[in-house]
């Protein structure tokens, strides 16, 4: 269902796990999507811990160039079998 949206009022956040698929590293990776667009931006960490959050949502203003008028942090767990990705 195609939902319109105001330009640069919501910014998507979520963190996406590599789910432990015996490569070299097991990274965290942080997506932010602007609402409008849809443009992504990703980042890898090696945790979740608070100071990854902050750093994760400053880069992604950064990024972007500016703040939207809402940030949406996404919860819901959905794994994703072929690509052995969970998105928490």
């Amino acid at each position: 269902m195609h939902k319109e949206r105001e330009p640069g009022k919501e910014m998507y956040v979520d963190w996406i796990v590599n789910s432990g698929t015996g490569e070299l590293y097991y990274a965290h990776f942080f997506v932010a999507a602007m609402g409008n667009s849809g443009y992504p931006n990703v980042e890898d960490f090696p945790n979740e811990k608070m100071d990854k959050w902050l750093l994760a949502h400053v880069n992604a203003l950064e990024y972007y160039h500016g703040v939207p008028k809402i940030i949406v942090q996404i919860t819901a767990k959905l794994r994703l079998p072929n690509l052995n990705i969970m998105i928490r």
